[in-house]
């Protein structure tokens, strides 16, 4: 190839958002989609981890959906990211402590602004929607919800990605059947440096971080790897734009913009 063409061609794909690959180190990003950040935003809310929102969004586009878990008192998981503001938001009141499953059903009923899904309600929602995967972020006890969500999902490998929040459990989540995991970097205490010495001993689906990480050009130095790599939660093309161009991302969560 004529080399000020490949020189176009390679400023070209590092620019342009959405155009998956790296020619210049040999990778390929064909998988890493968009993520709708907590479902998506919906009627400018978001969050919500709603039914509604994963409708919506799925009909704009996105096929990459992160869920926000937490736990019941009996329990059982539901799709919410917070018993606290979050809750008090969505349902109109707060609560001292987690309600049982049964119980938060019938608030979703009587008091809740959205359909928030429980478990189950993904669960339905993922066998009428095949081509759709669920990226997870588990408030708490991580392994013990990854462990229930492979039991419970068809297929979970396949539709499922979930995010560990460190190194250490990556070996316990692959031998549940996991196949592709995002290391997701908001809850790691670690420096960068510290993140590029893992990297390299981890087969990832993909590195996820903060803006400040990725200010950092922490992005740059894992794509060097051929790993790919997510910021969150980001609501601007302008944005987009500069972290894929300037900073070595790949791709980003987010709650308003296009898949």
């Amino acid at each position: 190839m004529n080399k000020a063409l490949h020189i176009l061609i390679t400023v070209f794909i590092l620019i342009v958002p959405g155009c998956n690959s790296d020619p210049v180190n040999n990778c390929s990003f064909s998988d890493i989609k968009r993520i709708a950040h907590g479902g998506g935003g919906y009627n400018g809310v978001i969050y919500t981890n709603s039914l509604e929102a994963l409708d919506y969004n799925l009909k704009r586009g996105f096929e990459y959906f992160e869920i926000d878990f937490v736990w019941t008192s009996d329990k059982k998981l539901v799709c919410l990211h917070d018993w606290g503001k979050t809750f008090q938001f969505i349902f109109g009141f707060s609560i001292k402590t987690e309600p049982s499953l049964e119980i938060y059903k019938t608030w979703i009923k009587k008091h809740s602004k959205y359909r928030v899904c429980t478990f189950d309600d993904l669960i339905n929602w993922l066998e009428e929607n095949p081509g759709t995967r669920i990226i997870t972020d588990i408030k708490k006890d991580n392994l013990k919800a990854l462990e229930i969500i492979s039991e419970r999902v068809e297929n979970f490998s396949s539709r499922i990605i979930p995010q560990i929040y460190h190194p250490d459990e990556y070996d316990a989540v692959r031998k549940m059947g996991y196949t592709d995991i995002i290391w997701t970097l908001y809850r790691f205490s670690g420096s960068n440096r510290q993140v590029k010495k893992l990297v390299g001993q981890l087969d990832l689906f993909a590195v996820t971080m903060p803006e400040q990480r990725a200010l950092a050009k922490l992005g740059r130095a894992i794509r060097k790897k051929c790993i790919p790599t997510y910021v969150h939660t980001i609501n601007s093309k302008e944005k987009v734009e500069m972290y894929v161009k300037d900073y070595g991302i790949v791709e980003v969560y987010t709650d308003f913009l296009e898949p």
